[in-house]
């Protein structure tokens, strides 16, 4: 059984996450979920996740700042950044981040989260 840690501060934003990896995975796994990233790095050093789902905008400490703690502990965990932005503006041009995917469905990871066999495109 798979462990996924949902990080997410919206909390409407948070059950609808878990609501889909719920349907997805059929109960087929455990879902953690909490709202801050100091949160995040505790509940995965208790639980070491499979999966993580990471908000980059937290309270407390933010999401990229949290995965680099975590990633010491936990270096193999499969991690989707999340983020949302009203300016827009946060992944025009990102330092440090690779994009992934194709041209009709861009998302950006950073470089040192992105898994060795990931297609790139540029």
């Amino acid at each position: 059984m798979h462990t996924i840690l949902i990080v997410e501060d919206e909390i409407l934003e948070q059950q609808f996450l878990k609501e889909i990896v719920e349907e997805e995975m059929r109960g087929q796994c455990h879902i953690i979920t909490c709202t801050t990233g100091t949160q995040a790095i505790e509940a995965a050093r208790e639980t070491k996740p499979d999966i993580i789902l990471m908000d980059v905008w937290l309270p407390e400490l933010d999401g990229m700042k949290a995965l680099t703690v975590i990633r010491q502990f936990c270096p193999q965990a499969a991690v989707i950044i999340l983020s949302a932005s009203r300016y827009g503006n946060i992944c025009s041009s990102p330092s440090g981040l690779q994009k992934y995917g194709s041209p009709s469905r861009r998302f950006w990871l950073p470089a040192q989260l992105c898994p060795p066999a990931a297609i790139r495109w540029n």
